[in-house]
């Protein structure tokens, strides 16, 4: 009978064990999803480097543009060319207009066009100020070809 008592201890306390160090795992595993974790950020594609890497590059080198490139959020991507061995990405923002092209081949040279025109809703009035760029990039490196500010 003592036997069987101890038996029937041992046995509800390993259930009681098991059951609790279940619990415990699996509450400390739950967290809040709050704040997303670096593996959980977007990573940029290379072209979206190239396009801020272009806008960063345009802002250091003629700071009156500065004023244009405030919360930029992109929208575009890849387009077709109907070309063989040709990429073109365009995003377009708040005004600007950013293409980069590029023969598909490794290390290339891109090739990047960034406009900006003052957008007014209608019957709003003000200054029509107008950009283009031209440069290149060529390993993380952005070049100037042509600049050009139009009031």
């Amino acid at each position: 009978m003592k036997h069987r008592k101890i038996v029937s201890l041992i046995v509800m306390l390993a259930v009681f064990g098991s059951v609790a160090g279940t619990c415990w795992a699996l509450a400390s595993v739950q967290q809040p999803e709050d704040q997303p974790t670096p593996s959980q950020m977007p990573k940029l594609t290379i072209h979206e480097q190239i396009r801020d890497a272009a806008i960063a590059y345009i802002v250091a080198n003629h700071p009156e543009a500065a004023q244009f490139t405030g919360d930029l959020v992109w929208t575009g991507g890849k387009q077709e060319t109907g070309l063989l061995g040709a990429e073109k990405y365009i995003y377009q923002r708040g005004g600007w207009n950013v293409t980069i092209s590029y023969p598909v081949i490794p290390n290339p040279l891109y090739s990047i066009s960034a406009e900006y025109a003052a957008n007014y809703p209608p019957g709003q009035a003000g200054i029509m100020y107008r950009m283009q760029w031209e440069g290149t990039c060529l390993n993380g490196e952005v070049a100037e070809t042509t600049y050009l500010m139009l009031l």
